[in-house]
């Protein structure tokens, strides 16, 4: 894109971003509104994951109004802020365990991994992945799911599904330093 345009790169002092993932099937194209960091977004408090992701994330999961929506790994909640925030009207918090009631139609998860995330070995990390896809198979047939995870372990998910569960895509990304993947899944 740069060499047909003839735009110049300037990485520190950009006039304007641009942010492409682009697959087989899928153009996902993200275009900062603000100049104000992610950490200074009044509903981003402690966001660890790129809006844009979130974005591919929550348009690749096509939720649709009615849907039960959750994130197992929900640690500083970007993913469910950020579809909060983009989706308003569709927002609401439960207390009750849905997954009891095989009503969860999406599950998007943000899987840990990668430098930043300390609290869990690379083992425990794939044990945490095993584990999701294990729930996800006993979920209802229609429910489908995006998870984002280390590229290392895209190799283990198709072996790792049980049941009617299915592998509809992975996208590879580079978050910085970390390679990672979005994963789609369907149950049926």
């Amino acid at each position: 894109m740069k060499r047909h345009l003839k735009w110049k790169s300037v990485l520190r002092e950009a006039i304007f971003e641009l942010c492409i993932h682009i697959s087989n099937n899928h153009l996902f194209i993200g275009v900062p509104l603000s100049r104000i960091p992610l950490s200074l977004r009044a509903y981003l408090q402690t966001n660890a994951l790129r809006s844009t992701v979130c974005d591919a994330m929550l348009s690749l999961a096509n939720i649709q109004e009615g849907m039960f929506v959750v994130d197992l790994t929900c640690g500083s909640s970007s993913i469910l802020m950020q579809a909060a925030h983009d989706l308003p009207q569709k927002a609401c918090f439960f207390r009750t365990d849905f997954l009891r009631f095989d009503a969860v139609d999406r599950i998007i998860s943000d899987l840990p991994f990668g430098h930043r995330q300390t609290y869990c070995s690379k083992e425990e990390s794939a044990n945490i992945l095993k584990r999701i896809l294990d729930i996800f198979s006993r979920c209802s047939i229609g429910c489908e799911a995006v998870l984002l995870i280390a590229a290392d372990h895209l190799p283990g998910v198709t072996s790792q599904l049980k049941g009617n569960s299915r592998l509809m895509a992975a996208y590879p990304l580079s978050l910085g330093t970390t390679q990672a993947a979005l994963v789609w899944l369907a149950n049926g």
